[in-house]
């Protein structure tokens, strides 16, 4: 939900790319994030889960809506933004994460192109993981259990 130090909040130290697509959605545009479920850290005030929870407060007011998911059961790494624009579309495909080290210190990277077709494709791609996915993020946890002696 923000970068900056984990006792900050989203007024003082906003992710700006999170604040990009808040404020395309606020410009009328519709907003989809997929956020990975597998590795998030539930609790934290900048989990995944915690992002989720700050947009889908906004679904009221704006066309946005998050979700956690894990389709293909370890987790989502790739980093990606569509963008349909008339008889177009733009497809930007990369490594960065959402987190300030990736955005401000890492060296990394992402390819930007406009290709319809490829537009097409990865919407695809994204529409089946975003239908196999609700925002529930619980994870179950069965306990073990260990007799001793004979059964």
């Amino acid at each position: 939900t923000y970068w900056g130090a984990g006792s900050s909040n989203p007024s003082a130290d906003p992710n700006l790319r999170l604040q990009a697509y808040i404020d395309a959605a606020k410009r009328g545009a519709r907003v989809r994030i997929l956020l990975d479920s597998f590795y998030d850290t539930f609790g934290d005030a900048r989990s995944n889960w915690a992002t989720c929870a700050y947009v889908n407060a906004m679904s009221a007011q704006y066309d946005m809506q998050c979700r956690l998911a894990n389709p293909t059961g370890q987790g989502i790494h790739m980093k990606m933004v569509l963008v349909g624009r008339g008889t177009t579309g733009f497809v930007h495909l990369g490594s960065i994460n959402g987190s300030e080290t990736s955005n401000k210190l890492n060296r990394e990277l992402a390819t930007q192109v406009e290709s319809l077709d490829a537009y097409n494709y990865w919407a695809n791609v994204f529409d089946y993981d975003w239908s196999t996915t609700t925002f529930a993020p619980h994870r179950t946890f069965l306990p073990f259990l260990f007799r001793k002696g004979k059964p």
